[in-house]
């Protein structure tokens, strides 16, 4: 296997090639501040198929390349055992990889961070993350349009994570045909997806974790084609946002649908059904006048102090 020592940086203008096959094990560091990181700010040229991946593991993972740091079965891997792969070109196509056991760098705990870019993220298996699986970030000034894509996780905290930074009008992010299986906190997390924004044909089951479905902050995207099963928790959570949900499946959840603050959303065609609670659930402070509409099979649940204030009106 190839074994990162160290922090491993690839320069913009320059590209590195990986075969299919090859395992990339990142060597375990005693303390957690010095995890060793893969930073892209050129390309990665991943030679991988669905049938031979490129695998990302801990040095102590003996599943994938053996025993590389030669103890046998003293030690195991574990999910704070490496940092992350950071992506700064949106040129990169990260496809077909098995990325496993880390995500833990001081406050960056993500095992792959798209930052500031639109690269495409497919066909990918990503398990054991300390935090956040996938994380995207882009501020105010970019305009972005990452697609993630047909990936798997699994018994990560966070499967994934997109915050736009307000970027509302700017950063236009395809989630789509995504399996997301026992997140112990949110399958899928977005901030500021403006009406451009797909979030699509993913699936979050939790059976094993008291985990949550969607969270939608801000923004106004499509949420459309989702099967939410298992999640003790929320099944699609909005926080002053206004996106478009229709024809998701919402199953076997704590309560299926939760608006807090001041939401907007249009509801359709929606199979929402042997939930813990067949409710709708409402918190916080609606800062505009809104309409509760009625929804088949749903009351209307305020689980936590809710406020309407002065000049506002709630119908």
């Amino acid at each position: 296997s190839h074994l990162i020592i160290d922090n491993l940086t690839v320069p913009s203008g320059v590209t590195l090639t990986i075969e299919a096959g090859v395992v990339v094990k990142f060597q375990y560091q005693s303390d957690s501040s010095s995890n060793r990181c893969l930073c892209v700010h050129g390309i990665l040229n991943l030679q991988s198929t669905p049938g031979n991946p490129i695998v990302f593991t801990s040095d102590r993972d003996d599943s994938y390349g053996g025993d590389s740091n030669g103890d046998g079965s003293a030690t195991a891997p574990s999910k704070w055992d490496w940092g992350h792969i950071r992506i700064y070109n949106g040129s990169n196509v990260f496809h077909d990889c098995i990325v496993r056991y880390g995500g833990y760098k001081s406050n960056s705990n993500y095992l792959v961070w798209a930052d500031n870019c639109s690269p495409i993220i497919r066909d990918c298996t990503f398990e054991y993350a300390y935090n956040t699986a996938l994380y995207y970030y882009a501020d105010r000034s970019r305009s972005t349009s990452p697609q993630i894509t047909n990936n798997d996780f699994y018994s990560c905290t966070t499967g994934i994570s997109y915050t736009g930074i307000n970027t509302v009008a700017k950063a236009t992010p395809t989630i789509t045909g995504n399996e997301i299986t026992d997140a112990g906190s949110w399958g899928i997390w977005a901030k500021d997806v403006p009406s451009t924004g797909l979030i699509s044909g993913n699936t979050i089951i939790n059976y094993v974790n008291s985990g949550n479905g969607i969270y939608v902050e801000g923004g106004s995207p499509a949420v459309s084609g989702n099967m939410i099963s298992g999640c003790s928790g929320y099944g699609i959570q909005m926080n002053n946002s206004s996106p478009v949900v229709t024809n998701n499946t919402i199953e076997w959840c704590g309560p299926p649908l939760v608006q807090t603050n001041a939401c907007f959303p249009i509801y359709n065609g929606n199979d929402i059904s042997q939930n813990t609670k067949q409710v709708i659930g409402f918190s916080g402070t609606l800062s505009s006048n809104t309409h509760w509409p009625v929804l088949p099979n749903l009351s209307h649940l305020i689980i936590d102090n809710l406020t309407v204030p002065s000049g506002v009106t709630l119908t």
